[in-house]
């Protein structure tokens, strides 16, 4: 959980503060920026390895977030937690013994459903930018903050 914590701290940092106005989102500055979101996420060499050295703001946004196999991805990360809930409970994964269970659940079902490849299809949406993207559609699909610190507060 700490690692998603990290991983979306780090992508709401790079959409928020630091692309300079005036830049160009996938100017030069832009990239380098992601890239170095990708090596603080230590996913650099992993990211290029199927990206085919090709750096674009969506594609790292979606690597970040929804790779399943990737440690740092937030969906490897709720998947994993997931797991590890039911394991301890010893119930099914269909079902659920506590709201840990469930909220990690409902996480896990929005991840699996975020349709990621809409900011792909439709590139001239009002949305610009990766991180206006997940605090729009994606964040409002998924838990609010308050579900994460219930979360957190049940697996303790």
């Amino acid at each position: 959980m700490e690692r998603a914590d990290s991983t979306s701290r780090v992508l709401d940092i790079k959409y928020h503060i630091l692309l300079p106005s005036g830049e160009q989102v996938g100017g030069t500055v832009d990239v380098t920026q992601w890239m170095a979101v990708l090596r603080s996420c230590r996913a650099l060499e992993a990211f290029l390895r199927i990206s085919h050295g090709q750096v674009t703001s969506w594609e790292v946004a979606e690597f970040l977030i929804l790779h399943d196999s990737f440690p740092r991805s937030l969906r490897f990360c709720v998947d994993a937690l997931d797991a590890a809930l039911h394991q301890i409970s010893g119930c099914d994964r269909s079902h659920f013994s506590s709201d840990a269970e469930r909220l990690s659940g409902m996480l896990r079902s929005n991840l699996d459903n975020t349709p990621f490849i809409f900011a792909k299809a439709h590139p001239k949406s009002t949305c610009t930018s990766p991180g206006g993207w997940l605090n729009g559609t994606f964040v409002s699909a998924s838990l609010p903050a308050a579900s994460w610190n219930m979360l957190r507060v049940s697996v303790r």
